[in-house]
């Protein structure tokens, strides 16, 4: 018998041993694989071997990654949080949404500087009513803008919801093929809107931070790009954002509030009249926050703005 047989029978005869000892035959030992589970069936097995595999069985999650965002309307206002599932919103403007809701003909490219126009129109029009729409006046009327990302109450920073509001708004009231809505179900038609809205123009959201952010990966000079101040001279119906946050080390270079540009002052090229959703009636008193209401605001104060057009 040569030595090349007489290794295979000893490593047989070991492999047979082994799988005395275990409990496991000898073709499992070599290939890896597991005895039925009836074999094992016959023993109890303990209560936590139990319970690891019912938690371990797949399931199904919905993702969510939650941002608080502290916002305010004006540099000496109270600090507003606000939570923004970033997940779910990358969701909500998913153009597939728009793809179910119009036909093509009524989700095309609409002229950008005559629906951003109608977007400022809009905005003045809640801030010249008498009186202004606001959370204690018009609390219906603020739900209706946070319902836009699913918000329920009016006591939430509304500044960019109410920016993206009117834009949807345009859009659905800008020529050609008008998208009709009504006053049951004008907030669910905006909403299938929002897609077209980061396609065509900016990035609606919730949070200023996310305009920003999104704003900034867009190449300078496309609709929806994000301006640094004093990069180029503001137009009108930009959005405008500003950081109010003063220190010794400068300001954080994080957007706090955002408005709608209504034009630059001929006389003082150091300030910028705006229209803006949750702010105060009146400068510097927060007795009426909350609020829509033109504004005039220091260049100090803006942080850059954001292409409608």
């Amino acid at each position: 018998m040569n030595r090349r047989l007489r290794g295979a029978i000893l490593v047989a005869a070991l492999l047979a041993m082994l799988g005395s000892v275990v409990g496991v035959a000898p073709s499992a030992a070599v290939s890896g694989v597991r005895p039925p589970a009836a074999a094992a069936a016959t023993a109890p097995r303990p209560a936590a071997e139990a319970q690891f595999e019912i938690l371990a069985r797949p399931k199904i999650f919905v993702w969510s990654q939650d941002i608080n965002v502290e916002e305010s309307g004006d540099p000496d206002a109270p600090v507003e949080v606000l939570v923004v599932d970033e997940r779910a919103l990358e969701n909500v403007l998913r153009e597939t949404h728009a793809l179910a809701a119009f036909p093509t003909r009524k989700r095309r490219y609409k002229n950008a500087r005559r629906v951003a126009e109608r977007m400022l129109q809009y905005a003045l029009e809640y801030a010249d009513q008498r009186p202004p729409v606001s959370r204690r006046s018009s609390p219906a009327q603020v739900r209706e803008f946070v319902g836009l990302f699913d918000y329920k109450s009016e006591n939430v920073p509304f500044c960019a919801m109410g920016v993206a509001f009117a834009m949807s708004k345009a859009y659905c009231d800008s020529s050609p093929e008008r998208i009709t809505y009504n006053a049951r179900n004008d907030t669910s038609t905006f909403q299938k809107v929002l897609p077209l809205m980061k396609k065509f123009y900016f990035t609606p959201s919730p949070s200023c931070r996310f305009m920003m952010n999104e704003a900034k990966k867009r190449k300078f000079g496309q609709r929806g790009s994000w301006v640094a101040k004093g990069e180029l001279r503001p137009r009108r119906a930009w959005l405008v954002l500003f950081d109010w946050k003063k220190g010794k080390v400068g300001r954080d270079g994080i957007p706090d509030h955002v408005g709608i540009v209504h034009a630059v002052d001929a006389r003082d090229q150091n300030k910028v009249h705006t229209v803006e959703f949750n702010t105060s009636i009146k400068m510097g008193s927060q007795s009426n926050g909350g609020a829509v209401a033109r504004k005039v605001r220091d260049v100090g104060d803006i942080l850059g703005f954001i292409r409608t057009y």
